[in-house]
């Protein structure tokens, strides 16, 4: 038994030893005279083509202020190397090896778009694959750091557009021609970020800028916006609800200036957060700016509004004519509008009317008139007017005015952030 191992374990010892020799043997063959300064073809006249497909692996960071990106790709890159072919018969079957990429050609992609040095698509530390056919296959990686112009007009709905795009500036296109592999980049390999979503990747060519190989890659990226949905928009709205209900608050009380105030420097605090998060531009500037601006305004106008309202309610002496008539004209309204219906619902109409009927119709005439003559007769109404009166009926004409305008200013600023447009197109 113990004969039966060491021997065992001598034949794969001896295979080894072979498959190590061949292996030496092949490489020593094939890069015997190979120049990899040289293009990858045996008539210089032809042209080399490298078909590459992208993976996208992560979003690492979004530096938004600064617009630079950090993406994790993965790339798989192949081409036809005509120098190193050979027949597996003559080497104990061997169809493919690993080389490391110093020692034979390989396309050198350099990132145009690169936020500090110049970055280069693969590392030479990445084993590359040949095949028997003299096909090369090279899996690499890199995290790019890359320049991307942002605009957050509609944050936080905003999506962001980077165009990554690599050339070889080396060789011509009668030389060299990078062909990506289909026309979308490959998520397969995609982990989820927390802060952005992957919308679209497409390939925009695989032509010429310059009459050099050259390939861009357009990466469609959306914000999750539901942080600051919770952190920023509901808030705000609800503060600027808020302030309408100063009007609700009794006028003797003296809280309204206060709570007016204190939503007045809530939006100061939110203005502020905003701006931590937003580059710091003017051209396009984020529409929730002009939002918060808004609301800021709209609180300085409930403010001077409220200082009015305790204006009118403290006031003392005559009231104007014109005032009176505008503050009887209102309560009258209202009350006339319910005599109104309660006489036409009295007024039930007969096929044969009887004299108690035709009296009881006359009865119901002279009650409306008189209602509409003098509404302290009809519907109980005080003619004596007071500015207390007067103050009552501001707030009641302030705050329905106000309430209408922040929440039309508010529906369409948040429809236009989340459908990303100036326009609110109507179907």
């Amino acid at each position: 038994m113990k004969t039966v191992w060491i021997l065992g374990c001598g034949i794969l010892i001896g295979s080894w030893f072979l498959v190590e020799g061949t292996m030496s043997k092949l490489y020593i063959n094939l890069t015997t005279g190979y120049n990899k300064l040289l293009l990858p073809v045996k008539d210089h006249r032809s042209q080399v083509n490298v078909s590459i497909q992208s993976y996208l692996a992560s979003i690492n960071s979004f530096d938004e202020i600064n617009g630079e990106i950090a993406l994790t790709w993965l790339f798989t890159l192949e081409w036809t190397e005509e120098r190193m072919s050979w027949n597996p018969d003559d080497f104990d079957n061997i169809t493919s090896f690993a080389l490391s990429a110093r020692d034979i050609w390989h396309p050198r992609l350099l990132l145009q778009q690169s936020a500090g040095s110049i970055q280069e698509l693969g590392s030479i530390e990445n084993s590359l694959r040949i095949f028997y056919n003299g096909i090369v296959r090279w899996a690499t990686g890199n995290v790019f750091e890359i320049v991307c112009s942002v605009d957050v007009m509609f944050f936080p709905f905003d999506k962001q557009i980077c165009r990554i795009s690599f050339i070889d500036p080396s060789y011509g296109l009668s030389e060299l021609v990078i062909v990506h592999v289909g026309n979308a980049v490959d998520m397969s390999k995609f982990a989820k970020n927390s802060q952005w979503t992957y919308i679209a990747g497409n390939v925009l060519s695989g032509s010429n800028i310059g009459n050099v190989p050259y390939l861009e890659i357009e990466l469609h990226l959306g914000r999750r916006s539901e942080f600051y949905i919770v952190y920023i928009i509901i808030p705000v709205t609800l503060l600027g609800a808020i302030n309408n209900f100063v009007f609700l608050l009794p006028a003797s009380s003296g809280e309204r200036s206060s709570v007016a105030i204190t939503v007045f420097l809530s939006f100061v605090v939110y203005l502020e957060i905003v701006n931590r998060n937003t580059p710091q531009s003017s051209d396009p500037m984020a529409f929730i700016y002009y939002y918060l601006m808004f609301l800021m305004m709209y609180s300085s106008t409930v403010f001077f509004f409220c200082i009015m309202a305790l204006r009118i309610h403290d006031r003392k002496g005559n009231i104007p004519l014109c005032i009176q008539k505008f503050v009887l004209y209102t309560q009258k309204r209202p009350c006339c509008k319910r005599r109104s219906n309660s006489v036409s619902d009295d007024a039930v109409v007969k096929i044969h009317p009887t004299l108690e009927d035709h009296n009881n119709t006359e009865q119901h005439d002279q009650s409306k008139q008189s209602c509409s003559d003098t509404v302290s007769e009809c519907c109980g109404v005080t003619s004596e007017i007071t500015w207390t009166d007067v103050g009552n009926l501001f707030d009641e004409i302030s705050a329905k005015t106000l309430n209408a305008i922040f929440w039309t200013f508010s529906i369409i600023t948040i429809v236009q952030l989340y459908n990303n447009s100036y326009v609110i197109y109507l179907t």
